[in-house]
């Protein structure tokens, strides 16, 4: 598979110009750290290759928290490690201790401050055992490191931003208007009935892998000199809105396709319903809050015409339909405004988000719409102690020389191939680039740097290698085998001022990359190693639990909070779908429940203003939602029917009530619960009795 997908890889313009521009910044940090006579030459060139990255404010982004978390790591080693440098158990366990701890913290945060916590763990373990030899030089060999990979990342950094610089700023404003046209798209196929229920949720699968994109991108605009780098908060706001039109278009979705499997009545209505609405979303953007709120009573009235021809068991579908609509138009025109703002570079106005993401008593919460996977971090952890406990182990008892750079591969293995579901494959890369790193070090050192004498000729000979390899890293099937490849040549080169390649040396040096791979293969096999199935698996689990959150606690979070954190989860799954197409039905239901979740925060909503004996019925109704979830998390047997039960009783008791908005509002929210959670139920049984107008009010505004 591999060799396949090397013979077939055809580098593009732009993946040349990457590699030539990291190549040319991995010499000018050798050379520069040659000429400054720097101990080990080689990081700097090595660390060129770990941060290197297409796009500009990546880069930037991650340059700066590598060079705060290399500084942090140089001052633990400087503080902590000098009273236990002669005792190889506390030693080693307090190193392995600070690298799973800053791991752990790093695993926890999705942001690219993630990078200053890998880095303060990993920089520790390279300095610590490489002053194991010579404990009286640590602060010689803490300030080397840093100066050695601080040069590196400025290199790679400057030579980014100078040279035909790739702004995210640009990137992300395609993938933005994309998704503006695609979802558009969507949503008039959706009302002329273009597209069935499973197109639309495939759609919004990848709607919401989208918007999970957006938010991962939109965090390094500050990073670089895009036309977008004061926006970065505007763009979160945006991404926060994107994340609320999703239920609502699967909603509609399902009502409509409800409508015509039940009736063609009202298909010339539907019709003239999506060809208004498309004059009016490519119109004027709206400037103000009315305009925000405003839908043409032409249309509206389109959905006062359908409740005229459907009987009672329509008009809830109708009902339904109709909040789903007004609800996505008034986001979408809220999105407009919001990118009008951001491309024209305008405040946002108070009233679509500002205080969203100003509010410093918000902010946490926005922050922890973000998914944390708890479990994992301290799984990688535990793998990254025992990998260095174990290679530690091995070290002091053998005695050998080299342990020290099998320690410190190990941390770096441990640390940056346990954020991937199942690390084995990247890892049997790791070993296979290594053995092929190994023979490409042999060739240069013993055949090829023998006849070179200036620093001119060393770029020209390392040349081909190197642009070949790092034109791939772009390229996530390709990542994996070209990374350690170029990381594990660079330092196995060893390139200074005196090189004299020693066989012993070579071999000492290439067997300590092996072992030091090898031994996290096997921990993290062994603990953090899981499929993309018990991945998705997991994340349904956190979705269920913020389901019974949402039922046993009070609604205090904005009611878009809840929404990013579900559809973040499956934004974090639909990636997973490549390695296990089997896992779809599981995120397919996923997405069906996520307009569930919706409904429900309505019922949470409107329970209070319920008076007896309706208030209780919905308590019930809620607690049975949750004895549900309940059970699926224990993977225990549920009777549903007993659920739907209680939700028909109740739609059947609130129709026989007068007229209301709350009325209508509550019968809203059960039509969505019943056809979000029990999609292969029946129709629901309209009681025989006289049932007074349905459909007065507007609907629940969110």
């Amino acid at each position: 598979m591999l060799l396949q997908t090397l013979l077939a890889f055809r580098p593009g313009k732009n993946d040349l110009v990457f590699a030539l521009k990291t190549f040319l910044a991995a010499m000018l940090a050798l050379f520069i750290a040659i000429s400054l006579n720097l101990q080990n030459p080689m990081w700097a060139m090595g660390t060129v290759f770990i941060v290197a990255n297409p796009l500009a404010g990546v880069l930037s982004s991650k340059a700066v928290y590598r060079m705060l978390g290399t500084l942090t790591g140089a001052c633990l080693s400087i503080l902590v490690l000098p009273p236990f440098i002669n005792s190889p158990l506390p030693f080693s366990l307090i190193i392995a201790l600070w690298v799973s701890l800053c791991l752990y913290v790093s695993l926890l945060d999705r942001t690219p401050r993630s990078y200053f916590f890998m880095l303060a763990g990993y920089t520790t373990a390279l300095i610590g055992f490489s002053a194991v030899a010579d404990p009286t030089h640590l602060f010689d060999i803490s300030l080397s490191r840093f100066e050695e990979i601080t040069l590196g990342i400025l290199c790679a950094t400057v030579i980014s931003r100078v040279f035909f610089p790739l702004n995210i700023g640009g990137v992300l404003s395609g993938r933005i208007d994309q998704w503006f046209s695609d979802i558009e798209r969507s949503f008039k196929d959706c009302l002329a009935g273009k597209s069935s229920p499973e197109t639309i949720v495939s759609e919004a699968q990848r709607f919401a892998a989208d918007s999970t994109e957006v938010h991962a991108l939109a965090v390094h605009l500050s990073y670089e000199n895009s036309v977008l780098r004061r926006q970065t908060r505007a763009v979160q706001a945006l991404q926060h809105q994107m994340v609320l039109l999703v239920p609502a278009l699967l909603s509609l979705a399902d009502r409509v396709y409800s409508l015509k499997e039940s009736s063609s009545h009202f298909d010339n209505l539907l019709m003239q319903v999506q060809q208004q609405s498309e004059q009016f979303m490519t119109g004027t953007p709206p400037q103000n809050q009315s305009e925000l709120q405003f839908i043409p009573p032409s249309i509206l009235h389109k959905f006062e015409q359908m409740l005229v021809l459907a009987d009672a068991r329509e008009k809830l579908v109708i009902m339904s339909a109709r909040e789903a609509f007004i609800f996505f138009i008034q986001h979408f025109q809220t999105l407009r405004l919001i990118w009008q703002c951001i491309k024209t570079g305008q405040r946002l106005p108070d009233f679509i988000g500002q205080r969203e993401v100003s509010d410093p008593q918000l902010q946490p919460g926005l922050h922890r719409g973000l998914h944390r996977d708890y479990d994992v971090a301290r799984r990688g952890a535990l793998s990254a102690f025992l990998a260095i406990g174990l290679v530690c182990f091995l070290w002091h008892m053998s005695g050998w020389q080299y342990g020290f750079m099998a320690a410190q591969i190990t941390a770096v293995c441990a640390c940056i191939l346990t954020f991937l579901d199942n690390p084995i494959p990247a890892l049997a890369s790791f070993r296979l680039a290594s053995i092929y790193s190994a023979l490409v070090v042999f060739i240069y050192q013993f055949a090829i740097f023998p006849v070179v004498h200036d620093f001119f000729t060393l770029m020209l000979v390392l040349l081909p290698f190197f642009l070949i390899f790092t034109s791939m890293l772009p390229y996530p099937a390709l990542t994996g085998f070209a990374l350690p490849i170029l990381i594990n040549t660079a330092m196995g080169l060893n390139i200074h001022n005196l090189n004299q390649p020693v066989f012993g040396a070579y071999v000492d040096n290439s067997l300590a990359i092996v072992i030091g791979i090898l031994i996290p293969s096997f921990t993290l096999a062994l603990i953090r190693s899981t499929t993309p199935e018990l991945s998705v698996q997991r994340l349904l689990q956190s979705q269920w639990r913020d389901v019974q959150q949402i039922i046993e606690k009070p609604v205090l979070h904005p009611w878009a909070y809840y929404m990013r954190r579900l559809l973040d989860r499956i934004g974090l799954m639909a990636p997973r779908v490549l390695r296990a197409p089997s896992i779809q039905s599981d995120i397919s239901q996923s997405l069906r429940e996520l307009a569930g979740a919706t409904n429900i925060i309505r019922l949470k909503r409107t329970v209070d203003q319920l008076p007896e004996p309706f208030h209780d019925q919905v308590a019930q109704l809620l607690q049975q939602l949750w004895n549900w979830y309940d059970a699926r998390l224990s993977n225990q047997a549920f009777d549903t029917q007993q659920v739907l039960e209680q939700i028909d009783q109740l739609i059947s008791q609130m129709l026989l009530q007068p007229s209301s908005m709350l009325r209508d509002q509550l019968l809203v929210a059960l039509t969505g619960v019943r056809r979000s959670l029990f999609q292969q139920a029946e129709h629901y049984v309209v009681p025989d009795q006289p049932i007074p107008a349905l459909g007065e009010t507007y609907g629940w505004r969110g």
